[in-house]
């Protein structure tokens, strides 16, 4: 018995390129974007924890632009996107 079958679709949406890897951010962010067990301010601060790359407790216009991206991608392929 396969144990992470169940997130077997998941996992093929993000893998876009069918190559079996996926983007670790993209990852985290589709857990806590769809996530059902935390709040909206959680989820945008363990959004912004996981960009704030330097620990710096901000984020520089490419991070903030990288983070954007990124959510709106995973948020895309989760949605139905085709590439």
């Amino acid at each position: 018995m396969d144990i992470f079958s169940e997130f077997h679709p998941i996992f093929n949406v993000l893998d876009s390129n069918h190559n079996l890897l996926i983007d670790s951010l993209e990852l985290f962010s589709a857990m806590a974007l769809f996530s059902k067990l935390i709040g909206l301010e959680d989820k945008i601060l363990f959004i912004f924890k996981l960009f704030d790359f330097n620990d710096l407790n901000s984020l520089s216009l490419t991070d903030l632009e990288f983070m954007l991206v990124t959510c709106v991608v995973v948020s895309w392929k989760l949605m139905g996107g085709k590439p």
